[in-house]
Order: structure tokens, then sequence, then C-alpha cells
């Protein structure tokens, strides 16, 4: 944890994300610390195993142990083996919005992806101690607002304008056809959800700036870089009714497994109220501007508001 006035506090993990990787953290106090991230899918003949170091978890400054604070199981998936659901856990993103807990999923082989409320027990509220029940906001698939069409996505960052109105950032699916050719996802890039009648509706997809599929060539790399979606973001709310919101583009190239590098800085700004992306377009807004690229042998992973000091 890095403070406004920049001293650093590094907190061990014992036993958490064995075998994997941590992916987020937010705190509310700088002592009390949420977290998302996956671990290895190893089950033992008892079966336990590594998966229990999984998902949305608990843990306290001072302590190098944190506890999952609870489970999500597919139950939509009847197709996936026991090792396959210790993934339904596999959280990305993670934030705090009128103090309630969420995180986000998008690994697609396991589970169900979309954005997901950790209850306190089952209700709103900060949960504490284990088995709070973790419900998917969204559903699977999502419906393509402009084809009508049911679309697998993948979100990660998201951030909440207001109760109604949430924005995910899709990564995409870097899916080629038989040529070896990038294939558009539909749902790729900036989405935008309201929540009607109880439940939320995906109303457009922000893409146009991001040169979605375009190949890019970067000094120094022996291939094109593309950039086919988006991973974290933050924004802020304006004044007058607008969000803008800061972005990581997710990248694809065609060695090293497709991961992405370089990854862009972006920023778009979008009126809260509209439900129709022609509408934004009309107001001027909706447009990504690139602000920055990580450039050779750099990779942008996260973006945050630095916090202000107010010196008294």
């Amino acid at each position: 944890m890095v403070s406004a006035v920049g001293s650093v506090l590094l907190q061990p993990e014992a036993n958490a994300y064995s075998g994997d990787n941590p992916r987020a953290v937010i705190s509310l106090d700088g002592t009390q610390f949420y977290m998302a991230g996956n671990s290895d899918s190893t089950i033992y003949t008892d079966g336990t195993g590594p998966g229990t170091t999984i998902g949305a978890r608990y843990g306290t400054s001072g302590s190098n142990s944190s506890y999952e604070l609870g489970k999500y199981f597919a139950a939509d998936r009847p197709d996936e083996t026991a090792k396959q659901h210790v993934k339904d856990s596999n959280f990305r993103g993670i934030g705090i919005f009128n103090g309630n807990l969420y995180v986000s999923k998008g690994s697609g082989g396991n589970g169900d992806d979309g954005i997901f409320q950790v209850e306190n027990g089952t209700g709103n509220g900060l949960p504490t101690g284990t088995g709070n029940t973790i419900v998917n906001l969204l559903g699977a698939p999502a419906t393509d607002p402009v084809t009508g069409n049911a679309s697998p996505y993948t979100p990660f960052g998201f951030f909440f304008a207001n109760p109604n109105t949430l924005y995910v950032a899709d990564e995409g699916y870097p899916n080629t056809d038989a040529n070896g050719n990038l294939v558009p996802d539909p749902l790729a890039g900036l989405q935008k959800w309201s929540l009607v009648n109880g439940t939320w509706k995906l109303d457009y997809v922000i893409t146009e700036g991001l040169n979605l599929l375009q190949p890019v060539n970067v000094p120094g790399y022996p291939a094109p870089t593309y950039t086919y979606g988006l991973r974290n973001l933050t924004a802020k709310v304006n004044e007058e009714g607008t969000v803008t919101i800061y972005a990581i583009t997710s990248q694809y190239r065609i060695f090293s497994g497709g991961e992405p590098d370089p990854t862009n800085l972006v920023v778009v700004t979008d009126r809260i109220s509209d439900t129709s992306l022609s509408t934004g377009h009309h107001h001027g807004l909706d447009h990504f501007v690139t602000l920055q690229n990580s450039g050779y042998g750099q990779v942008f992973r996260g973006v945050a508001l630095a916090p202000v000091r107010r010196d008294e």
C-alpha cells in the first residue's frame, strides 16, 4: 500500500493464491484488506487443495493469514469437473460501492463470468467471516445490444457511476479464424449497463478510438500488436452528469501465447443518463483518446486516481 505521502506498506500473504497470482486489493482504512485472485486447481484425495486459497478474501495489516469470504459454485455448469469447479471463484477485479463488496470474473473456461456481489451473509453490507453468499449480478451470457444475440463476455475492471449505472471493462476474446485473422468480439471494450426493474441490461459498448484489431508496429518487437479490449479501469463522476473513465487496453500478439504487451492508457467521457450510444456521439462524447503507450519492454497492468494530500 502506498499512502498519499509516499510511504509504502508491504503485507506478506502466506496462504493465498497458491500456484497462481493475486489480482486486486481494496481497503477502507489501510488496515483491513479485501482481495481477489486465482490459485492452482490441485485437488487432493480428501477433496481439499490449494483451491481453498482462491477467490475473494479478507485480511488485516500485521497478519499474513487471510481467509476466503465465500465460495461461488457455477450450478449451471454440469459440464465442469470437480477440478474445474475450483476455478468458479477465480476473480479478477474488486471494488466497493455503497458499502457493498463486488468482484469480477472473466476467465472464460470455467464457471460463470460477470460482476458479483459478495454479500454480508445473504444481504447488503461489507462481508466478514466465511460462508458469505456470492451473487452474479449480470448473468451469462450477455445480450449484444446491436444484434440481440447472446454473446460471451470477459469482465475485468468495473465502476458504479450510481446505483443504477455500471461500466465494465471487457477484455475481449482474441479468437482467430481458419486463416489466423483476429475475429471481432462485439462485447469487447467499455460496456455500459443499466439496472432496469431489478435486472441489469447492457445498453451499449464504447469502442470508438480504441482502433480494435488494427495492427500496430512497436520498435523492438518482431510482430505487430493488436488492441482487442480493455482490462483495468478507474473513473470519476463529473458535476455536469458525465463520467470520465481511464482504462488500460488489452493487447494481442501472435507470439508468447498472445500475452498483452505493450499496452495503452486511454480515456473516454460518457453521459451517465444516456442509454443510446448515438446520443453520446451527438454531444461529442464516447470517443477514446490515448494518453500514453507503455513502450518497448513495458506493460501497464492497472490504473488508479492518486489520492490528494490536503495540508491543514
